[in-house]
C-alpha cells in the first residue's frame, strides 16, 4: 500500500507540472495534495507499518562504532515531523515566500536531527573510524564546495539575494550529513543511495526555486521545482522502504501462514 501511496504522490505532481506547463498556472490544490499523500505514507510506516524493534537492531547491528549506540527511533519520529513542517512550508511560501523559506529551513534542522539518529555527526568519532573516515571526509568536501557553487550559481543576484544565504548553508549540511550514510558500508547500497538521491533532490528544487525568485522568474524551470521537491521527500521519508530486511521477512511470514 505505502508504495501505492508514493507512486500515487509522484503521479499527482507530474500532473500538476503538466497542467501548469500548459495554463501557465500552478495547481495549488493538486501541488498541495501531493504533499499531504508523502506526509500520510510517512505517518502510516512510522506507527502502523515499520517494525521499530526490528529497525533499532538493524542500526545496531550494522553501527560501525558500536560502542557508541545510536538512536533508530529519533529518525523516525523526526522524519514524520520533517515531512509535517515541510507540508507547512508548502502551503505557505506560496502566500510569503520568506515565511516559508523560513519553515522549511526548521525542515531541514528535523532532517539533520533524523538522521543524527542513525549516523555519528560527532567529527573525531568520524576520525577514528576506520569505516567511515575516508568515505565521509569526501562526501563533507563535495558538499563544503558545491554548496556556496549552488548558491553563486543559481541564486546569487545582488545584496537581496543574500537574505537566503542561511537557508542555502542549512541545506548544504543538511545534504552533507545524509551523505555522510554512503559510509556505512554494511546498510544496503539501495537504503544509502535513496536518501542521497533524495538530499540531492532537495538541493536541485530548491536552487531552482532560488534561481527563479532572484534570478530569472520567467524562467521554464519552475515547472520542475514541485516534482523535484515531492521527488526530494518521497525518497527521503520512504527510504526505509529500500531496506528489504524491515518488510520482506513480514511478507515471507504471510505467505507461510496462507500456505
Amino acid at each position: 500500500m505505502l508504495f501505492v501511496l508514493v507512486l500515487l504522490a509522484f503521479v499527482i505532481i507530474l500532473a500538476a507540472a503538466v497542467i501548469h506547463a500548459q495554463t501557465g498556472e500552478r495547481p495549488l490544490p493538486i501541488v498541495w495534495s501531493a504533499s499531504i499523500i508523502v506526509l500520510s505514507a510517512t505517518i502510516l510506516w512510522r506507527f502502523w507499518g515499520i517494525d521499530a524493534d526490528r529497525w533499532a537492531q538493524l542500526i545496531a547491528r550494522t553501527n560501525p562504532v558500536p560502542e557508541i549506540p545510536l538512536q533508530p527511533r529519533r529518525y523516525l519520529n523526526m522524519m514524520v515531523v520533517a515531512m509535517t513542517i515541510g507540508l507547512i512550508a508548502t502551503i505557505v511560501i506560496y502566500q510569503n515566500f520568506f515565511i516559508g523559506a523560513g519553515i522549511y529551513l526548521v525542515m531541514q534542522f528535523c532532517l539533520i536531527a533524523a538522521h543524527s539518529g542513525i549516523l555519528h555527526l560527532n567529527p573525531r568519532r568520524i576520525a577514528a573510524s576506520p569505516a567511515l573516515r575516508s568515505t565521509s571526509w569526501r562526501t563533507t568536501l563535495f558538499w563544503l564546495v558545491l554548496t556556496p557553487v549552488v548558491f553563486i550559481v543559481f541564486v546569487y543576484n545582488g545584496s537581496q539575494s543574500l537574505i537566503v544565504a542561511p537557508y542555502v548553508l542549512a541545506l548544504g549540511l543538511m545534504a552533507a550529513v545524509v551523505y555522510l550514510g554512503l559510509a556505512y558500508r554494511e546498510r544496503p547500497f539501495l537504503f544509502r543511495a535513496t536518501a542521497a538521491l533524495g538530499a540531492t533532490s532537495f538541493v536541485f528544487s530548491d536552487a531552482l526555486i532560488g534561481y527563479a525568485v532572484f534570478v530569472n522568474p520567467s524562467t521554464p524551470l519552475v515547472i520542475i521545482i514541485s516534482p523535484t521537491y515531492v521527488l526530494a521527500i518521497m525518497l527521503l521519508a520512504q527510504a526505509t522502504l529500500a531496506w528489504p530486511e524491515l518488510w520482506l521477512r513480514d511478507a515471507l511470514e504471510d505467505m507461510e501462514n496462507q500456505m
